[in-house]
């Protein structure tokens, strides 16, 4: 299984364009009051993905089906400023996770959370963080069985 991760590179922007597109429709389907459906990739997307491929301190993590890419993982470092009243650490944020729906079930995303956490702890990461949306098929109980637990929830009432 962990033969079919690999870092992204240039030649497969088009895929992971094509995946963040459904990615983030998926969560404006489930959110409406926060986010918007996007009939289209756009150049801020593939600028983006670009972007992030050329920074050292991030990564994009594909899986593969066959010669298909099928599922990403899109990791940032971090580290905590200078501060007295905050413990200094450096930690990687696990941004985006996606398999195609037809894909899932095989254990890739599971192959992808664990790629990405070897990467950030072959940076010097001593955590892992991931923000969940929290609503119903949403990916909050993956996140927990790979043993995410919930440090900090943000609430929200309508006014």
């Amino acid at each position: 299984m962990e033969d079919r991760i690999r870092r992204a590179e240039e030649a497969d922007i088009d895929a992971l364009a094509e995946m963040y597109l459904e990615l983030h429709n998926f969560h404006a389907a489930a959110i409406p009051s926060r986010l918007r459906p996007v009939a289209r990739v756009d150049h801020r997307l593939l600028h983006g993905i670009r972007k992030i491929l050329g920074d050292p301190g991030a990564i994009i993590l594909v899986a593969s089906a066959g010669d298909r890419v099928v599922g990403f993982a899109e990791v940032h470092l971090h580290e905590t400023e200078e501060d007295p009243a905050i413990v200094q650490r450096r930690y990687a944020h696990l941004q985006s996770l996606f398999v195609f729906p037809a894909c899932r079930r095989q254990r890739l995303g599971t192959a992808l959370v664990r790629a990405a956490h070897r990467w950030a702890q072959e940076q010097g990461a001593t955590e892992m963080e991931v923000d969940s949306w929290e609503f119903p098929d949403g990916p909050l109980t993956f996140h927990e069985k790979l043993g995410y637990a919930t440090q900090k929830r943000r609430m929200v009432t309508r006014l």
